[in-house]
């Protein structure tokens, strides 16, 4: 069997309420799913647990998922064997898992006996010391973060009168209805991911997974994410009724209320965001820009206000991603 094909995501986001976990998304204890939970403190090899079962596995699924760190692109937070109905995840803060089923659906491993205690202890003031810089460094980045949220709801208030959302309603009817076949599945379901994040190395977004599940990508090009919020949501609600299999990707700094993306996977197509703060440069089957639902000339006599915002905007997250690196 060929190697199967790996998908990256986020369960985790610095959102503008505070970090967020979606680490619900693991599996299901009703359909047979097992968690394998992974206790110990920074450094006991958490991560490089789970990539060397990467590496070693021979799981029979198409795909594997690696969901990664929003605060250190470097780390897994978890991995995801779907065939197997598998999922190996750090249950450390700040995503502790608290077993809901323990023995049955979540089974703890725990590193704390790998470590050596009496080194531990010959290091005590240092590791404080390193601790405490990090909560703080934590507590900056979150302060930015809510700013920047603040800042881009700010941003969205100007656009958002100068919007129309009835033609956005109608639109999204007109696009179920041609574009996308009616499912023949007899129920429907949701997966939940962040394909983008607030991480060390900026407001990042794991394109390739995008390509990967969906040859056929139409794009909504829309500056300020408006018309895109407004039109994914009218999908994924369609969508369901309709008992297809989405993907729904959510945006990091609004991770209750702002879709960036929904991947149809068993259809190969995905509806997708290029905003000012995600930039996706990839070739699409067809482009939907934001500026036919907006009346921009009316947008244009706030312009001064709004390349302001744009830049604090810009600032903020520049320096929220160099807090993040140090």
């Amino acid at each position: 069997m060929s190697n199967p094909i790996t998908l990256k995501y986020f369960l985790g986001a610095n959102s503008a309420q505070g970090f967020v976990s979606r680490f619900d998304q693991l599996g299901d204890a009703e359909n047979g799913w097992k968690s394998i939970v992974i206790k110990g403190g920074p450094g006991t090899g958490k991560s490089t647990l789970m990539k060397k079962t990467i590496e070693q596995s021979n799981t029979k699924s198409d795909y594997i998922e690696e969901i990664y760190c929003s605060s250190d692109m470097h780390s897994l937070d978890a991995v995801i064997f779907p065939k197997e109905k598998i999922s190996i995840a750090d249950g450390t803060p700040p995503h502790p898992i608290e077993p809901k089923y323990p023995g049955v659906f979540e089974q703890i491993l725990s590193l704390y006996d790998c470590w050596d205690y009496t080194k531990l202890g010959d290091h005590a003031e240092e590791i404080v010391v390193c601790f405490e810089k990090c909560h703080h460094l934590h507590a900056r980045a979150n302060s930015y973060i809510y700013a920047l949220g603040s800042l881009m709801t700010q941003l969205r208030s100007i656009i958002v009168p100068h919007t129309s959302i009835t033609k956005v309603q109608s639109y999204g009817k007109r696009f179920m209805s041609k574009e996308l076949p009616s499912s023949d599945r007899s129920n429907a379901q949701e997966e939940v991911r962040f394909l983008s994040g607030v991480t060390n190395m900026g407001y990042h977004t794991f394109v390739e997974t995008l390509t990967t599940l969906a040859p056929k990508i139409y794009m909504i090009h829309d500056e300020w994410d408006v018309v895109s919020t407004a039109l994914l949501g009218q999908i994924r609600d369609q969508a369901l009724a309709s008992n297809h299999h989405i993907i729904s990707c959510y945006a990091p700094l609004f991770p209750y209320t702002q879709l960036e993306h929904i991947i149809f996977p068993e259809l190969g197509v995905a509806i997708a965001t290029s905003s000012a703060l995600n930039q996706i440069d990839i070739p699409a089957y067809r482009n939907i820009h934001a500026t036919r639902f907006t009346d921009t000339e009316a947008v244009k006599t706030q312009k001064h206000r709004i390349k302001f915002l744009q830049r604090m905007i810009a600032q903020m997250m520049e320096e929220t991603s160099q807090i993040l690196c140090d």
